[in-house]
Order: structure tokens, then sequence, then C-alpha cells
């Protein structure tokens, strides 16, 4: 006679570079993965957002909800099911600089540099700038420029961890 009682284990293997909070930050192979000791397995399929049932799928841009199905050799099933989120796209960052233009490059008046940041996919974690060649803090208001030679950079994270900075 031969028994089997226990449902197999189901899970994934995820091939992908690791951002950070749980993102990845390039595209993401799934693969439905599993065992079962006593019968073994018949089958094991992955169905990313309700659809086709398939053994691996590649992830682009964007919010998955992952399930995984696993059943063995005497017609026990387990069920899983995870969310995989993949942000490969840096934030952007959109500056604005208001003053009077002079000429060579020059302004021939007081000017103004401002910033914002958006990232569609896992948002904006933080934007923060640098003066004048100084080490980055974060940006809360624009700043007012008078006579004078003057650098001013921005840098932009998500919460997936990828960085754009401004030259």
């Amino acid at each position: 006679a031969k028994v089997d009682t226990v449902s197999p284990s189901v899970g994934l293997d995820l091939s992908g570079s690791n951002g950070t909070n749980g993102w990845f930050v390039s595209l993401t192979t799934v693969s439905a993965a599993g065992s079962d000791s006593t019968s073994g397995l018949s089958n094991i399929l992955l169905s990313v957002n309700n659809g086709i049932w398939q053994s691996s799928a590649t992830l682009n841009e964007g919010v998955y909800n992952v399930d995984v199905q696993a059943e063995d050799n005497a017609g026990n099933i387990s069920n899983s099911s995870t969310t995989i989120s993949v942000d490969t796209t840096t934030p952007m960052i959109d500056v604005s600089v208001n003053g009077t233009a002079g000429n060579n490059g020059w302004y021939s008046s007081s000017m103004q540099v401002s910033a914002t940041s958006n990232d569609a996919t896992s948002g904006v974690a933080s934007l923060e700038s640098s003066l004048d060649g100084g080490v980055y803090q974060a940006y809360t208001s624009p700043f007012s420029f008078a006579d004078g030679y003057h650098t001013v950079q921005f840098k932009a994270v998500d919460r997936a961890g990828n960085e754009t900075e401004t030259s």
C-alpha cells in the first residue's frame, strides 16, 4: 500500500537584483518551486495576476500578485500567494531656475533654483541638494543666489533604492 497524506511544499525561486524595502530593481524571473518527499511532485505552476498557469515568468516594472500551486503524485495540493514588486526606473528630477538671463550663461539678477521629484512605481523616498560642492542634505525649499559662481546638484532616491543625480 502506498500512502501520502502530506501536501507538498510550495514556493518561488526568484532571480533579480534586490533593492530596498522589498523591491527588486531589475527584471525579475520567478519560477515555481516545491517538493514532496513521499510520492513526489506531479505538477507545479505559477500564475501572475490571475493569468495563465506556467512554470516561470519574467516580471517587468510593476507590482504583481503571484500564485503558486503544487500537486503531488497522490493528488495532494498546496497553494501559496505572494506579492512581488519591481521598480527598474530611476526617479525623475525637475529643476526650475527663475531669474533674468544675461549674456554668456550669466544671470543679470538674483536667481532662484527649485526642484521636484517623482517616481511612478515605488514613489520618492528622498530628495536632497548639494550647494557649491557641499554634502547632500534634505531639500526643503528653493535656493536664492546673488553675485558669484554657484553650483547646485539634486539627488532623488525612490523607495526601491534607485537613484538619480543631476549634473
